[in-house]
């Protein structure tokens, strides 16, 4: 049976809330954030100036610590997927000058 968390995470672009999907044998098989309105996911195959790729976190969950996590439903988890995958498309640099400078 599938289980949904969701995690408060630091980054570059400040707290963010993290969801990730795990299968039966509690490894990730899918994982979505959330940093200041700015959505990623781990199928995104662009790098991002400010996270670099979002890798799938490669630990089981009880590695993770359950404790640091809030267990959620499905449907929250596939509502925050389906907004990475829309909002994600819309990828806007939050600091374009950097990416300006890294294009020149």
């Amino acid at each position: 049976m599938n289980k949904y968390f969701k995690f408060t995470v630091e980054s570059d672009l400040g707290v963010g809330t993290q969801y990730i999907k795990f299968d039966e044998d509690n490894w990730a098989v899918r994982q979505a954030e959330c940093h200041k309105g700015r959505w990623f996911n781990s199928f995104e195959k662009k790098h991002h100036l400010e996270l670099g790729v979002i890798a799938l976190f490669d630990q089981q969950l009880t590695e993770l610590g359950m404790q640091r996590g809030k267990p959620i439903d499905a449907e929250e988890f596939e509502l925050a997927w389906d907004l990475s995958n829309e909002k994600s498309l819309e990828y806007q640099p939050m600091y374009p000058n950097r990416v300006q400078a890294v294009g020149s």
